[in-house]
């Protein structure tokens, strides 16, 4: 008798292990994304919205916050607002008396709605230079604070000096969008004073910054190292092949007496977090 009928094909192998795969990445996908929309309904219908039209908005809740997002933004809310990464901060925000917080880089805005999670009095400045994200993070912005929240959004690139004029690109994943000299897009710049004076006026003093402005963080705090007086702490995520992190380091240290570096994360960028 003839077994080799019986036999499954090697494309047939091939089928079967990628429907295992599709199957298993759903599985894993709509596990942590069932915390944000509340019901395996919600998540199947979530999903595959998601994989139909990838820039559509969608809508998921963090605790009390409803959140705006497109597909290409999941990351963003699986490492801040599943993952917790920034939780380490979260006795230093909770300590705080309506604590002044600089957001450099804040994508869709889930770092923002996350240190407001812990404080609800936080005083939030977010900037964002990608005009789309920004349209995100400005949806969110404006919900919470018609619920009475204070944060503020603007459409501005974190650099060494104000107004200069930028090219921006859009190419890639949403939350790797970064300046490049042959970039699609125009954008203004503003410079790490201007932001200090727009939140802190009166010079009482920043409680946090985090900046995660993929290679940009070197111009924006190496122009402006005498600012970070006004800075109590500060968390950045470095990259390495984008722009001078000794540099960046050697500029921290002589502002920060306490430099700790932030492990056991999803992303293997560097992320400092610096404390006078």
């Amino acid at each position: 008798m003839n077994t080799d009928a019986r036999q499954p094909s090697s494309a047939n192998l091939t089928h079967a292990g990628g429907f295992s795969k599709r199957v298993v990445d759903f599985s894993r996908r709509a596990s942590w994304m069932l915390r944000l929309t509340g019901s395996p309904w919600q998540t199947f219908t979530t999903i595959r919205q998601i994989r139909r039209h990838q820039d559509r908005i969608q809508t998921v809740r963090s605790g009390p916050f409803s959140i705006s997002f497109r597909g290409t933004d999941e990351l963003a809310l699986y490492e801040v607002l599943v993952l917790q990464e920034y939780d380490f901060l979260r006795p230093f925000l909770k300590t705080c008396d309506r604590p002044k917080v600089l957001d450099i880089g804040a994508h869709i805005g889930t770092f923002a709605i996350w240190t407001l999670s812990v404080n609800i009095q936080a005083q939030v400045l977010s900037v964002e230079a990608d005009p789309d994200t920004f349209q995100i993070s400005l949806q969110n912005s404006q919900k919470l604070a018609s619920q009475g929240f204070h944060w503020q959004t603007l459409e501005k690139a974190a650099g060494a000096t104000d107004d200069e004029f930028l090219s921006f690109s859009s190419a890639g994943p949403s939350m790797s969008h970064r300046l490049n000299e042959e970039g699609d897009i125009a954008v203004y710049s503003i410079s790490l004073r201007s932001l200090l004076n727009v939140i802190d006026p009166q010079h009482e003093g920043v409680d946090l910054m985090k900046i995660d402005i993929e290679g940009c963080e070197e111009n924006f705090l190496c122009n402006n190292p005498d600012a970070l007086d006004q800075v109590k702490s500060v968390v950045v995520e470095l990259h390495p092949e984008l722009c001078n992190v000794k540099k960046v380091l050697r500029i921290l240290k002589s502002k920060y007496s306490s430099i700790q570096s932030i492990n056991n994360r999803l992303s293997s960028k560097p992320l400092i977090y610096c404390q006078h």
